[in-house]
């Protein structure tokens, strides 16, 4: 009778150990960047990294980037300019106004960045590691 129960509970440990899969540590197997790589663009990888671009790129790019700086600078002009000319347009009872509502909203922003910095700070998000 024991010998039989023992014989069975050992029957069923084999079972569970050559049925049940390998287990990992993974949930899902994770596929490398290079193979993936090598899949989509083929043998065609093999670029050196120093490498540099043609001159004229590197010109075209400097040229680019030059171009969107002045585009960037004439922006921020001509918002300054019209934010001016609409100002000069109003009466100063209405000048006064808008300077009093641009200090009054600086003050509330003021705050507003010091209650987020607080409520950051209490929290403990800033911390990288917490004590246990």
């Amino acid at each position: 009778m024991v010998l039989r129960r023992i014989s069975t509970v050992i029957f069923a440990m084999g079972l569970l150990f050559f049925v049940t899969p390998d287990a990992e540590a993974q949930l899902f197997k994770r596929v490398s960047v290079k193979k993936t790589e090598k899949q989509i663009s083929g043998a065609n990888r093999r670029v050196k990294k120093d490498q540099k671009e043609p001159r004229e790129v590197r010109g075209a790019v400097r040229a680019q980037e030059k171009k969107e700086a002045l585009q960037k600078k004439q922006y921020r002009r001509a918002v300054r300019e019209s934010r001016e000319r609409h100002v000069s347009i109003q009466s100063m009872e209405v000048r006064e106004r808008m300077k009093q509502d641009e200090k009054e909203r600086k003050i509330r922003e003021r705050e507003k960045r010091k209650i987020e910095a607080k409520r950051a700070r209490k929290s403990g998000s800033s911390k990288k590691y917490k004590k246990r």
